[in-house]
């Protein structure tokens, strides 16, 4: 596991960007001489380029349990790894001026409800890094109201989550606009996880948001159409004739051109994890005596 909360201060910049930021010193033309400014206003990005939210900080996935303290269940960095529970622990407390996410999920960890909460625990410190994600994995029976009486320190927060889950407000979103808003964005990046494709990693914060059905042909900009997909594979099916169909909620199957098949399926967001290895209750054997190899 990565110890993320030991590293340089910029190091989750580079986490989230996928890449290390580029040199500063003067370019030259090929013939030695500094080049040119280049003429006009800078380039504008994509419209299909994802709205960055991990600015400084990492995407850190993480159940209420452990942050709680009532667990030690690992969390995660999205595309780096898997990290102890104390060091979520920390990053989380970094990251209190970050975005905080959480998706309500069932008995086998899929997802009931997402949203966004601006209550913090009154232990985690101020201050911190204004950018990252903290996305807080919460099965339902923490919402459970006495929860808020024996942990007053997340009362607020905990209160926010239920009354949130109660109410269910839709996404409002015109299926007609060309992108996404932040709400629907959002839903599609906490339930599909990363991008679509056969064994991509990209998490899906730095993936684009694709329609399935194109938008061009009158594709509704819906969460039923929309998915994410890193720049790479938008592209494969957009210009290389690969296809994307929606067998139902958890199961998608991409087409190549050669008409291969590969079936995707929708992971849970927190599935839950194994029953610890019991201890035996006997100690073991010892190992055989070796032969005396000093003897004729």
């Amino acid at each position: 596991m990565v110890d993320f909360a030991s590293q340089p201060a910029d190091y989750g910049t580079l986490i989230a960007a996928g890449q290390a930021t580029a040199p500063t010193g003067q370019a030259t033309a090929p013939s030695g001489q500094p080049a040119e400014p280049p003429a006009g206003p800078p380039a504008q990005p994509s419209a299909d380029e994802p709205v960055r939210v991990v600015d400084s900080g990492v995407e850190l996935r993480v159940g209420l349990a452990t942050l709680m303290g009532l667990v030690e269940e690992p969390g995660e960095v999205a595309g780096a790894g898997p990290v102890i529970a104390s060091v979520a622990r920390e990053l989380a407390e970094r990251q209190r001026r970050g975005q905080w996410r959480f998706a309500i999920l069932d008995a086998d960890g899929h997802l009931l409800f997402d949203g966004l909460t601006r209550y913090r625990p009154t232990t985690v410190p101020a201050g911190g890094d204004s950018g990252g994600i903290v996305e807080l994995h919460v099965p339902t029976h923490l919402l459970d109201p006495s929860l808020a009486e024996e942990h007053p320190a997340w009362a607020r927060l905990l209160t926010d989550l239920a009354r949130q889950y109660d109410v269910q407000a839709p996404i409002v979103q015109d299926p007609a606009a060309r992108l996404p808003g932040r709400p629907l964005r959002r839903h599609v990046q906490v339930k599909h996880r990363s991008c679509s494709f056969p064994g991509c990693r990209r998490p899906a914060a730095q993936s684009q948001v694709d329609h399935r059905r194109d938008h061009a042909k009158h594709g509704p900009t819906h969460e039923d159409n929309l998915g994410p997909a890193c720049a790479h594979h938008h592209d494969l099916k957009t210009r290389w004739g690969w296809r994307l169909v929606k067998r139902d909620e958890r199961t998608y199957l991409w087409i190549s051109p050669l008409n291969r098949r590969h079936v995707v399926t929708i992971e849970p967001i927190a599935p839950p994890f194994p029953a610890p290895i019991p201890q035996s209750e006997t100690a073991p054997d010892p190992p055989p005596d070796r032969p005396d190899d000093t003897d004729g």
